[in-house]
């Protein structure tokens, strides 16, 4: 049997918080005098590095570490298949992670709340280079999978040689997303559990 790692973006993939984004960054902005944005801003405008958003917005870098403070004093909910992604995906033998820039604080709340820290193997937050971490882990297992919203969590997956599946309704529109040429767009996270588990099963 081939072993599987499938490892997730936490904002925008496993929770369903564009809106929080959007409130933490306006939070921000506030602090430098400048006009609020919207979630469709958000979508239009959001770059990873974070610091390459904060440099869209006209902020300055520290501006990406205030927005991961924000964010952790604000709630948001997990996408609402996103538990019974994770349990189907264990219960079928694959190590599952998460790797996120998000801090500790922010992602740990989160995933307590939502009733998802004991069903995460790999928890990596404040990742500020997801593909050294993503090399880093590539050995674990034969088949390797990242899930993101992002261009660049596409980017930096087929760059440590993991497949990279892309996630429709998060921070990006899946026409951004199209450009960085994943593996597969889906819209719902079950769609990526069907996939993984379907190769296990082959």
């Amino acid at each position: 049997m081939t072993s599987t790692l499938v490892i997730f973006d936490w904002n925008g993939t496993i929770m369903d918080d564009v809106s929080r984004a959007t409130r933490a960054m306006n939070r921000v902005l506030s602090q430098y005098d400048r006009d609020p944005i919207t979630e469709d801003d958000v979508r239009r405008t959001f770059r990873l590095p974070m610091t390459d958003w904060t440099t869209t917005l006209g902020l300055p870098d520290e501006a990406a570490e205030l927005w991961s403070v924000e964010v952790t004093y604000l709630e948001a909910a997990a996408r609402p298949e996103a538990q019974t992604v994770l349990l189907e995906l264990r219960s079928a033998g694959v190590v599952v992670g998460v790797a996120s820039a998000a801090s500790e604080a922010a992602v740990v709340s989160d995933a307590r709340r939502c009733g998802l820290l004991d069903v995460i193997d790999l928890l990596a937050t404040g990742v500020s280079d997801k593909t050294e971490y993503l090399r880093s882990v590539r050995h674990l297992a034969d088949r390797a999978v990242y899930v993101g919203d992002c261009e660049y969590d596409v980017e930096c997956a087929h760059a440590a040689g993991f497949e990279a599946a892309a996630i429709a309704g998060g921070y990006r529109a899946v026409a951004d997303l199209a450009t960085a040429m994943p593996d597969v767009v889906v819209t719902d996270l079950r769609d990526v559990a069907g996939l993984v588990t379907a190769g296990i099963r082959s």
